[in-house]
C-alpha cells in the first residue's frame, strides 16, 4: 500500500516482514439473574481472574499500543446459563449493560450474541469427554464447571514452543500438546452503526480476532506483461489466475470467490493452487461460522446484507494509482487479439456484490470516524524525523504511521493456539480486510503475491497476502434486532 510517508514506508516494510515470517421461562429467568450480576464483574479480567494482570506484568516495559481494554466480558456470566447437561443453548442477543468497556470506550453499545471457544480451561477445570455435542464443525466437551470446552491441538509441534512473549491468559507458554480445551463463550460485539449503508440494520463487530483461516488457498499471480513502446500493455492471462466455468477469469484477491467468505457462510468456493489447478471445495457447506457460533434460531436473526463490494468500498485507492494502474484495477484494461481484433480484458480486481450472513469489512467502512475509527496522525514525520534522531529519542512503528482508535483487536486464546500472528509485546494481532489492492506491475518487475488491505497491530491500515493463514479475522453481522 502506498504512503505519502516515505520514511514511515521503509520503516513498516521492514516490520512486515517479521511480521509474515511469521440460549423456556426458567432459562429467561436465570439468564435475568444473570445479567444483574454483570456490573459485578466489570474490574474482572478477560474470562480468567488473572489474566491481564499476569500479561501486563509480562509487557510492562512496553505499553501495549491502542490495546483492547481488558474490561469485562460480561458473558462469562452468559456462559453458565448457555450451558446444560447434554444440550448447548448458545447465547441469545442481550445488550450489555450500560457503562460495559470495549474498543470503542464505555460510551459504545456492546452485545452478547453466540458463542465460540476463546478462553484456555482453568487448572481446577476437569473435562469430561463423554459428553459432547456437535455444533457446526466443532464438537464441544462438557466441563466440571457446566461449560462447554473444545479441544484444540497447538499448530506448533509437539512439545516445540513459540516466541517467549507467546503466552495464554493463564501465564502458560503457547506450546505443541494434545490436551488443550478452549472455553466456549458468548461472543463479544460492538454496535457500530444502528444503520448499515442504509439498510436500517445495525452492524456489529466482533470485539477480538475469533478464528484465523487464509484469504485464499493460493496467491501466485504469474501473468505476463510486456510493454511495448511505453504506450501498450500485452499481457498474457496465465493459468494460475482462475477461471469461472464460462471463461471469465477471477483474482486470487476476488472477494466473492474467496476461501473466507465461503467459510464465514457455509459455502462451497472455487479452490486453486499455484499450479494452476482448481476444483469446487465442499469442506465448509453448513459447517461455516455462521453454524457453528449461531443455532438455527439465533441464525434467523441475523440479516442477509447486501455487501457492497463496488468501487466505493475501497476508499481513496484509485487515488493511489495511476491511470492505467487504475485500468488494471476495474478490469478495463484490454488487448486486442485476432483478424477480427478481438478485445481480452484483464479481470478486475473488483467483485460483485455479494448477499451474505456474515461477512468481513472494507476498506471504505474501517476509515470511516462516524463508526467510531478515528485516525491518529503520526507522530514521527518526513518533517520532524531529524529532530528526534538528534534528542535520541525513541519511537514505535505505530508512530510512523496513521493509526485508528477502535480498530485494535486482542488475539484469544484459542487463536494463540491455531497461529494467528501477534507481536511478543502485545496481544494485538492483524486482521484481514475484503477490500483488493492493485500490484505494482509498472514499478519494475510484477509482484508474484497478490494482497488484500487489513488492518494491523498497531491498528494502522496494511497489506496482506491472501495465502497467509495467520492473519485474523473479525467477523461482522448485521441483525434484526
Amino acid at each position: 500500500m502506498k504512503t505519502r510517508n516515505r520514511f514511515a514506508a521503509a520503516v513498516a516494510a521492514s516490520a512486515l516482514i517479521i511480521c509474515c515470517i511469521n440460549c423456556s421461562s426458567a432459562y429467561m429467568a436465570t439468564l435475568s439473574t444473570a445479567l444483574q450480576e454483570m456490573n459485578k464483574q466489570l474490574d474482572a479480567t478477560y474470562s480468567t481472574a488473572a489474566s491481564a494482570a499476569q500479561i501486563n506484568a509480562q509487557t510492562s516495559s512496553t505499553p501495549h499500543i491502542y490495546e483492547t481494554p481488558q474490561s469485562p466480558d460480561p458473558g462469562v456470566a452468559i456462559a453458565a446459563v448457555s450451558s446444560s447437561a447434554g444440550k448447548f443453548k448458545g447465547t441469545p442477543y442481550t445488550v450489555l449493560p450500560a457503562g460495559t468497556d470495549g474498543t470503542a470506550g464505555k460510551q459504545a453499545t456492546y452485545v452478547a450474541f453466540g458463542d465460540w471457544p476463546q478462553t484456555i480451561k482453568a487448572e481446577s477445570v476437569t473435562v469430561d469427554e463423554s459428553q459432547s455435542v456437535k455444533v457446526g464443525a466443532h464438537t464441544y466437551f462438557k466441563g466440571s464447571d457446566g461449560a462447554w470446552y473444545m479441544k484444540r491441538t497447538s499448530v506448533f509441534a509437539t512439545g516445540a514452543e513459540g516466541p517467549e512473549g507467546y503466552r495464554y491468559s493463564d501465564g502458560t507458554r503457547v506450546r505443541g500438546t494434545k490436551t488443550l480445551y478452549f472455553k466456549v463463550e458468548p461472543i463479544k460485539w460492538r454496535v457500530v452503526t444502528n444503520n448499515y449503508n442504509g439498510s436500517g440494520k445495525k452492524l456489529l463487530l466482533s470485539e477480538y480476532i475469533l478464528t484465523n483461516i487464509a484469504y485464499y488457498d493460493c496467491d501466485k499471480d504469474a501473468t505476463r506483461f510486456d510493454n511495448v513502446d511505453g504506450t501498450q500493455v500485452y499481457f498474457k492471462l496465465d493459468k494460475n489466475i482462475r477461471r469461472n466455468d464460462d471463461g471469465s477469469y477471477i483474482q486470487h484477491s476476488n472477494y466473492e470467490h474467496s476461501r473466507l467468505r465461503a467459510y464465514l457462510n457455509g459455502l462451497s468456493y472455487l479452490k486453486g493452487d499455484n499450479d494452476g489447478n482448481q476444483a469446487i471445495n465442499n469442506e465448509f457447506v453448513g459447517a461455516g461460522f455462521l453454524q457453528t457460533a449461531f443455532t438455527s434460531d439465533m441464525q434467523a436473526g441475523i440479516a442477509v446484507t447486501n455487501v457492497d463490494n463496488s468501487i466505493k468500498s475501497t476508499a481513496d485507492i484509485l487515488e493511489e494509482l495511476s491511470a492505467k494502474e487504475q485500468r488494471f484495477y476495474q478490469g478495463t484494461m484490454y488487448y486486442e487479439t485476432g483478424a477480427e481484433h478481438k478485445r481480452v480484458y484483464y479481470p478486475s480486481y473488483l467483485s460483485n456484490n455479494t448477499k451474505d450472513k456474515v461477512f468481513i469489512l472494507s476498506r471504505t467502512d474501517v476509515l470511516k470516524s462516524n463508526y467510531g475509527f478515528t485516525p491518529i496522525a503520526p507522530k514521527v514525520t518526513d518533517d520532524n524525523f531529524m529532530d528526534y534522531i538528534k534528542r535520541g529519542e525513541a519511537y514505535s512503528g505505530a508512530d510512523l504511521i496513521t493509526t485508528y482508535k477502535g480498530l485494535a483487536r486482542r488475539v484469544t486464546d484459542f487463536c494463540k493456539a491455531n497461529g494467528v500472528n501477534h507481536p511478543v509485546i502485545s496481544e494485538n494481532s492483524g486482521w484481514y480486510l475484503r477490500t483488493p489492492l492493485m500490484p505494482a506491475f509498472f514499478r519494475g518487475e510484477p509482484k508474484i503475491a497478490q494482497f488484500v488491505a487489513g488492518v494491523n497491530s498497531d491498528a494502522g491500515l496494511e497489506e496482506c497476502g491472501v495465502a497467509y493463514d495467520s492473519n485474523g479475522v473479525v467477523p461482522a453481522i448485521c441483525v434484526n434486532y
